[in-house]
C-alpha cells in the first residue's frame, strides 16, 4: 500500500511536470517566431518553430526543478543556485552574425523576457478567475477538486515563467559581458564572483517572497471575480 508522503510525492510531481510542458511549448517557440521575424532563421532550421514542447525540453533545468519540489530550505537554495547556473555561459540561440539590425537583434533578445511575464500574467489571471468563480458557488461539488487541481498547476506555471525570465536575463548578461566585452581573465573571475552573488541574492527572493506574493495576487483576482459574479 503506497503511502500518503508517497502520494503526495507523486502528486507534486505531475504538478511540476504538468506546468513544465505546459509552458515550454509557447515560450520556445515564441523565441523561435520573433527570431525568425527579426532576420535569423538558426531556430527554425533547427526544428525549434513548433509548439511541441519535447522540442524545447531541457533535461538540466527539469532536473534541478524536479528535486526542488519537496527540498528544504538548506537544500532549496543551493538547488536553485543550480537552477540559474544552467544560464552561465550559455549564449542565446539568436544569431547576433545573422542579424545585422542592432534594434532587431536586440528586440529578439528581449521580447521572450516580456512574453514570459505576459504568459505569467495570464496565467494569474486564469488561476483567480476560476477561483472566484468557485467562491461565488458557479460549480457543482465535482467541479472544485477539479478547479483546485487546476489552481495548483496554473501557480506552478506563474512560478515557472519568472524563474524562466530571470534564468534567461542571467544567460544575456553572461552573453553579452563575456563574449562581447570582457577579454581578460581577471575581468572574467569578477564577473563570476559577481554572478554568484547575484544568484545568491535571487535565490534569497525567491525563498517564499515570490510565491506570497502571487498567492496574494490570486487570492484578490479571485475576491474581485467573485462580487462580480456573485449574487450578493
Amino acid at each position: 500500500m503506497i503511502s500518503y508522503t508517497a502520494a503526495n510525492t507523486i502528486l507534486h510531481v505531475m504538478y511540476w511536470l504538468c506546468a513544465y510542458f505546459l509552458i515550454i511549448g509557447p515560450m520556445g517557440y515564441f523565441k523561435a517566431w520573433i527570431a525568425y521575424k527579426m532576420g535569423d532563421p538558426t531556430m527554425v532550421h533547427e526544428d525549434l518553430l513548433t509548439l511541441n514542447p519535447i522540442a524545447h525540453l531541457n533535461a538540466y533545468n527539469l532536473l534541478i526543478l524536479l528535486l526542488l519540489m519537496n527540498a528544504p530550505s538548506y537544500i532549496y537554495l543551493p538547488l536553485l543556485l543550480l537552477y540559474f547556473m544552467g544560464a552561465v555561459g550559455r549564449t542565446p540561440l539568436v544569431n547576433p552574425w545573422v542579424i545585422n539590425n542592432t534594434s532587431k537583434y536586440l528586440i529578439a533578445i528581449f521580447s521572450p523576457l516580456l512574453f514570459n511575464i505576459l504568459l505569467g500574467g495570464l496565467a494569474l489571471a486564469i488561476g483567480g478567475f476560476f477561483e472566484g468563480m468557485e467562491i461565488a458557488g458557479f460549480f457543482t461539488s465535482f467541479a472544485p477538486v477539479f478547479v483546485a487541481l487546476c489552481g495548483r498547476i496554473i501557480l506552478l506555471v506563474v512560478n515557472l515563467t519568472f524563474l524562466s525570465f530571470f534564468n534567461n536575463i542571467i544567460g544575456i548578461i553572461f552573453y553579452f559581458w563575456l563574449h562581447r566585452y570582457v577579454v581578460s581573465q581577471q575581468a572574467q573571475i569578477y564577473i563570476y564572483v559577481l554572478t554568484i552573488f547575484l544568484f545568491l541574492l535571487l535565490a534569497t527572493f525567491f525563498g517564499g517572497y515570490v510565491n506570497y506574493a502571487i498567492s496574494m495576487l490570486m487570492q484578490l483576482i479571485a475576491y474581485g471575480v467573485s462580487q462580480l459574479i456573485g449574487v450578493r
